[in-house]
């Protein structure tokens, strides 16, 4: 074998000695792509399976118009679960409500730009008793007439946004004439009653009208 044959093997055997591996390379940036997303989507306060509406709310803001029309507003989409609660006769108290997302898809779910699900009224045999009316209404459903910053989530399929709302064990009043004003008055008496909880949130009625969904359970009013 010549010098020259020897040198030219030399040649080729350092070659593919010395010559990056392509494929671990790549298999470390398919790695680091996919690691890199999972923190992106894990590091979206606005997005997830278990979200606190009082910590998102200031950072889930999107200017947008309202369609007057929700999905949330479908019970079967977006299903409540509220427990029995209680609060003493003359108190306040403020009751945990949770939104779950029932079907197999991402659910954007839209509320006004005052932070809150809605108001609440205390009935008994289908009377009101008393009510908590500065986040119920129409107007507060539609939130704004121009858009505005409306708060934004995305529940993951099986997802849920906790919320509370706010219970007072007191008949609300009206006081003036000129420019009347609610104000707490008496002590609601202890016993049982129902709780009906307003969301933001607008849908067809059975007769076709467009109503504000609304959430039932009971509540003890204690001594």
């Amino acid at each position: 074998m010549s010098n020259t044959t020897t040198r030219a093997i030399m040649i080729a055997i350092l070659a593919l000695g010395c010559a990056p591996s392509r494929t671990p390379a790549a298999e470390e940036t398919s790695t680091a792509e996919q690691t890199s997303g999972a923190e992106a989507v894990s590091s979206d306060p606005c997005r997830g399976s278990a979200l606190e509406l009082d910590r998102v709310a200031a950072e889930c803001r999107v200017e947008t118009a309202r369609n007057g029309v929700d999905r949330a507003a479908d019970a079967s989409v977006l299903v409540a679960r509220v427990e029995p609660v209680s609060v003493r006769s003359g108190e306040r108290a403020r009751i945990p409500v949770a939104f779950r997302n029932a079907t197999a898809e991402p659910l954007e779910v839209v509320l006004p730009p005052h932070v809150g699900i809605g108001g609440t009224d205390i009935e008994r045999d289908g009377e009101r008793v008393g009510y908590r009316d500065e986040y119920s209404g129409l107007a507060f459903a539609m939130g704004c007439a121009s858009p505005c910053r409306w708060i934004r989530v995305v529940l993951e399929p099986g997802g849920t946004l906790h919320a509370v709302v706010d219970v007072s064990a007191r008949v609300r009043v009206r006081r003036g004439t000129t420019a009347p004003e609610m104000h707490d008055g008496e002590a609601i008496p202890p016993g049982r009653y129902d709780l009906v909880i307003w969301t933001p949130w607008l849908g067809p009625s059975a007769d076709g009208r467009v109503v504000q969904r609304r959430v039932r359970t009971t509540v003890d009013v204690t001594p």
